[in-house]
């Protein structure tokens, strides 16, 4: 018993359950066209899959108990292409293209009703890499996360959003033994509950100088989270609830650090 509202049992009488699943997966490459590919696909299925019974009165008392059921499965599909360049007037380019799509049919009770939840995700990523003669490099990905769940033998509304994110890490060495990197990140989710943040932007800014014997010895100043925005926030659905959990995480602060790098070399005779 949680509280007066919520409280659950357990069951004796459940059985093991099985799990059945195959994975498939092709990589090719093709160097004489600096070009790689990788599909990867995925399927389980349960039997006495263990699913939480619920129940719940007109005063919004609830109560649960695990059962065993047999019917759900699972099934992904996805797919990374990575093509470079030939080198030019010192820059180097490559693109990578990240797609997967998920599919999951699962169980649904609650006060008697029997039915399956279906969710449908997916994720599409596009990155790029720009390299100029190890002084500049610049390595942006965007990413969209659509998502959509409906019901089967329910009558419970379906539920549709999509998610966006944009990385953008930056390193510059333009002066000897100094480096500079900054960092942006964008996170964007159209519909969240009230009084949640729907947006989020997060820069943080380093310069770093090498020093001491072969630029062992390295000294850096770091901003993290300029703009003082940084949150941990992520959405899914499970049975009739729409989750939207938001965690508020360690925000804008600076740090001073030194670094010493250790090599050594042993040549055996």
């Amino acid at each position: 018993v949680y509280n007066q509202f919520s409280s659950n049992s357990g069951n004796p009488l459940l059985k093991p359950t099985r799990s059945h699943s195959l994975n498939v997966s092709v990589y090719l490459n093709k160097p004489e066209r600096m070009l790689s590919t990788n599909i990867n696909g995925y399927f389980s299925i349960n039997e006495n899959s263990v699913f939480s019974e619920r129940k719940t009165s007109s005063q919004n008392v609830s109560f649960s108990r695990p059962i065993n059921k047999t019917g759900s499965y699972n099934s992904s599909l996805s797919g990374t292409e990575s093509k470079s360049f030939k080198k030019f007037n010192n820059w180097q380019v490559r693109l990578t293209d990240r797609i997967s799509a998920n599919y999951q049919h699962n169980f649904f009770n609650i006060n008697g009703q029997d039915g399956f939840q279906n969710t449908l995700s997916g994720t599409f990523s596009q990155q790029v890499f720009a390299n100029w003669n190890n002084k500049f490099e610049f390595n942006p990905t965007y990413t969209i996360n659509p998502s959509f769940t409906s019901y089967q033998n329910v009558t419970i509304k379906s539920i549709r959003y999509a998610t966006q994110s944009l990385y953008i890490p930056t390193v510059i060495k333009l002066v000897k033994r100094m480096t500079f990197e900054a960092n942006y990140s964008y996170t964007y989710n159209p519909q969240v509950a009230p009084g949640q943040q729907r947006s989020s932007n997060v820069v943080n800014l380093s310069i770093a100088r090498q020093f001491q014997f072969r630029d062992r010895g390295e000294i850096k100043i770091s901003c993290f989270d300029l703009f003082d925005q940084s949150i941990g926030s992520f959405r899914y659905v499970g049975d009739n609830y729409l989750y939207d959990i938001q965690e508020q995480i360690l925000r804008r602060y600076f740090l001073i650090s030194y670094s010493y790098r250790f090599t050594s070399t042993t040549t055996k005779k």
